[in-house]
């Protein structure tokens, strides 16, 4: 496979991504990681020169055990470390990547949902909508939900180079490159020394994606093989959905066993064993998987935290339209008419639209999104009445507001998925 390294044209798809990257950030050609001089921006310029250097390298059999910088983040309220490589390292890393997953992709089960091309979270959450309501309401559901701890940071280097060793070639260099990538050396944050990386994967490279699908990409043809069941994982979020009892008992036990195999283990807080659910008798029970939450009934609708998040940012610009017609001294009922009518313009020149179009696609609750209209329109009251109550929403009821132009979330879904020309005029102020 080391010849696969050796074609120019990899490596310039690489330059190409990071030309854009430039482009959308400026800042980032003058940003240097490793060396004290090599830029991006000294990158992009010397394009030729660095290809023909790192395949020369390549083809002498000169490379070297990368050298990394170890950094300390906060990704969703965790502290994770980070590795930044040099840009040249970078452009080898993401040739990498994209020979492993042509190489790798024909192998992967369709279970399969993280970092693959053309699929993302919420294609997992809408089959497993799918295969929930088509369940017989008379049946039980059985969820099985599994998180393993640190997932990419535990995995143990001789189970992953073993399981390799079945499908690359070891005296292969290609094997050699990847191996020195995968045990990189960094520099330590809290002994600033030089450290061989002995476990896990190489965290902000190309590779690391597709080395955490690689690694338990027997376990998703495993549990394919169990009938009446749907299963899908997503990194090291794992979830299985049936109907039948003892496969529900043979799956959680094919997981466990599996981890332990692994040398992993599932996080205790975050983990669902096997929880049961009446699909007839209890329509509101409910489980969160992927930051959304799943109903029993197939329904899927924003989890607490993200719903707060969207209801915020809608709130946020309703106050700030109140804030701008401050200045003009209107009655309650013209700060109405002047809210609603800016509302309806800016909802969709912000971020907010977006955020939204996101939802339409994936939350078919049709009752969460009727809910948040009303809420919408009890919040614009309460902002220009300043407090809350019943007698104003009587008095201004939700069809009302409607007829004074207060746009419907349920309404903008249902024209989002119609596909037709019907929400571009809606946008226009046309409809």
């Amino acid at each position: 496979m080391i010849e696969q390294l050796y074609k120019k044209d990899l490596y310039i798809k690489q330059f190409e991504k990071l030309t854009v990257k430039a482009n959308a950030a400026p800042w980032l050609l003058e940003k240097h990681y490793i060396s004290e001089s090599i830029t991006l921006g000294w990158v992009l310029r010397n394009r030729d020169l660095v290809i023909n250097e790192i395949i020369r390298t390549l083809k002498e059999h000169k490379y070297h055990t990368p050298l990394a910088l170890e950094k300390e983040v906060i990704v969703d309220d965790k502290k994770r470390l980070l590795y930044h490589f040099d840009w040249h390292e970078k452009i080898l890393q993401g040739v990498m990547a994209d020979v492993l997953t042509s190489f790798f992709e024909p192998l992967f089960s369709d279970s399969l949902y993280s970092y693959r091309r053309g699929r993302g979270p919420y294609d997992t959450l809408t089959k497993l909508s799918k295969f929930i309501k088509s369940i017989d309401d008379d049946k039980t559901i059985f969820v099985i939900k599994k998180d393993i701890v640190g997932y990419g940071d535990n995995i143990q280097h001789d189970l992953l180079f073993k399981l390799l060793e079945k499908h690359l070639d070891k005296e292969d260099y290609f094997f050699q490159v990847l191996t020195n990538i995968i045990k990189f050396q960094y520099k330590s944050t809290d002994t600033s020394k030089l450290e061989i990386k002995q476990m896990g994967l190489p965290t902000g490279s190309s590779i690391n994606n597709l080395m955490a699908n690689v690694f338990l990409y027997e376990l998703d043809h495993e549990l394919d093989g169990f009938k009446n069941s749907c299963y899908f994982r997503y990194g090291d979020d794992i979830c299985v959905v049936t109907y039948d009892k003892i496969s529900a008992e043979n799956i959680e036990s094919t997981l466990n066993h599996y981890v332990v195999d692994k040398k992993l283990e599932f996080k205790k807080e975050k983990e669902i064993n096997i929880q049961i659910c009446k699909k007839k008798a209890n329509k509101v029970d409910s489980f969160k998987y992927l930051g959304l939450v799943m109903n029993v009934n197939g329904d899927i609708s924003l989890s607490p935290d993200k719903d707060k998040e969207l209801k915020a940012e809608v709130r946020r610009l309703i106050v700030k339209i109140k804030m701008m017609l401050r200045p003009l001294n209107l009655s309650k009922e013209k700060q109405i008419e002047g809210i609603i009518k800016s509302y309806r313009v800016l909802l969709f020149k912000t971020g907010l639209y977006s955020q939204l179009c996101t939802y339409f696609s994936i939350l078919n609750d049709e009752c969460y999104w009727g809910k948040l209209d009303l809420w919408t329109a009890k919040t614009l009251l309460a902002v220009v009445y300043k407090h809350q109550t019943d007698k104003n929403f009587k008095k201004l009821s939700f069809t009302k507001l409607r007829k004074k132009g207060l746009p419907s979330f349920l309404h903008m879904r249902r024209l989002f998925l119609d596909k037709s020309d019907r929400l571009r005029k809606y946008k226009n102020l046309n409809l």
